[in-house]
């Protein structure tokens, strides 16, 4: 009880409701989260898949749906920062929340942004390759320390640091006119920083949308759920023209969401989330923000990289994909050489003391040429096999050492 009184009251001392201009948002830390919306002209659709590659995961029955989804926007706000694609570990949130807060279930169990975020900043982040998903089924109760001993010593403390979390205010008991800037501000987040957290109460449904001639199925999150079961979804985009009809009420304007049960659910795992739903209670995303105490980030990455995105303007208009070349500059077709140059920020007195590459756990730093300088280092390789490849920057102030990590991908070609 004691426990749980405490994070009652951070949750209430750290997040107050704020006016930002015409946007009605609350901010995490006492922090207002500004919407650029009045500043730019946001188009009437939009998809984060039409610039990048958005992998649909799987979580399987673990209850991990809250991990997933706060997973994908930590590396939807990397993304669009860096233009790198990571793929954050959801198997090692799930292990060292089990190690913070003992009697949660272990592996699986429900979650919060705040769980989420303490774990992230006090245990660090580890990437996809180095603690897979498949992996965490085999943890239990009486082993899980013991996978926390071995994965601790992949987590990057630094990752993190640049990027807050921020909230939306729930708009589901405003009046219409109320509603706008809110669906704004959420609107200008995905476009700029990234995916969104969103709660609801989770029943789905289909419908069948004529397009140019063609009849299209589309599914669709009931707008008035019978359920008392809270999911979490990615909120990645935008349309405001799509139509449902729904108990004889036609609702108009959707969010575009990524569910988290494989791409069999859905449309490439893609449903809709009508702006009317009366069953969404709490909207949550990170966003980039420049923090002094972070002792390295990298800030900028370009490539050679030529890889293309294949779901460009599936998800609303004529529902029809289309085939972009994606802003990720880590992609790479198995067919090209590898040629990446990193611009970083080293602070704090800290500087780079060596840079390895690992495959599958193992290292492969003697396959690639790099090179690095005080701002900058580059990856160069002629002959990478298909797979996804960690990066470990060791860096130090001459007293003590610490790392950060990122990675790059290469795909069949």
């Amino acid at each position: 009880m004691k426990f749980k009184k405490r994070i009652v009251f951070a949750v209430i001392f750290s997040i107050f409701l704020c006016l930002c201009g015409a946007n009605i948002i609350f901010c995490a830390n006492g922090k207002a989260l500004q919407s650029v919306f009045a500043d730019e002209t946001l188009p009437t659709a939009y998809c984060i898949r039409d610039e990048y590659i958005l992998p649909t995961q799987n979580q399987s029955a673990q209850n991990l749906c809250w991990d997933f989804t706060l997973s994908t926007s930590l590396s939807n706000a990397i993304m669009k920062h860096t233009n790198q694609y990571l793929d954050v570990s959801e198997a090692y949130i799930s292990n060292v929340r089990s190690i913070a807060i003992p009697d949660t279930t272990c592996p699986g169990g429900p979650g919060s942004f705040p769980q989420y975020n303490n774990r992230c900043r006090d245990y660090g982040v580890v990437l996809e390759q180095d603690f897979n998903y498949e992996t965490s089924f085999w943890m239990t109760k009486e082993n899980n320390t013991d996978f926390y001993n071995f994965y601790k010593n992949y987590a990057d403390l630094e990752l993190i640091k640049n990027y807050e979390r921020v909230g939306f205010n729930t708009y589901r008991e405003l009046q219409p006119y109320e509603r706008y800037p809110v669906i704004s501000a959420i609107k200008s987040h995905i476009y700029n920083y990234g995916s969104v957290m969103a709660d609801c109460k989770w029943q789905t449904a289909s419908t069948t949308l004529v397009k140019n001639g063609v009849n299209k199925v589309v599914y669709y999150k009931k707008p008035v759920s019978t359920t008392n079961s809270i999911h979490s979804i990615s909120i990645i985009g935008w349309d405001d023209e799509i139509s449902v009809v729904f108990n004889n009420k036609t609702y108009t304007g959707a969010w575009i969401i990524l569910n988290s049960y494989g791409s069999t659910s859905g449309i490439d795992g893609v449903f809709y989330l009508m702006y009317d739903d009366e069953d969404v209670y709490a909207f949550m995303a990170y966003k980039y923000t420049e923090n002094p105490d972070c002792n390295f980030e990298i800030t900028s990455v370009n490539s050679n990289a030529v890889c293309n995105v294949n779901f460009k303007g599936k998800y609303y208009g004529n529902l029809e994909a289309e085939t972009a070349q994606t802003k990720q500059k880590n992609i790479f077709y198995n067919t090209n050489n590898v040629a990446l140059n990193y611009d970083y920020k080293a602070n704090n007195g800290y500087s780079i003391k060596q840079i390895d590459v690992y495959n599958l756990g193992v290292d492969i730093t003697d396959k690639f040429n790099i090179s690095y300088n005080n701002n900058s280092f580059s990856i160069l390789s002629s002959n990478c096999d298909i797979g996804a490849y960690k990066v470990k920057i060791t860096l130090t102030n001459g007293e003590e050492e610490i790392f950060s990590n990122t990675a790059f991908y290469v795909c069949d070609g």
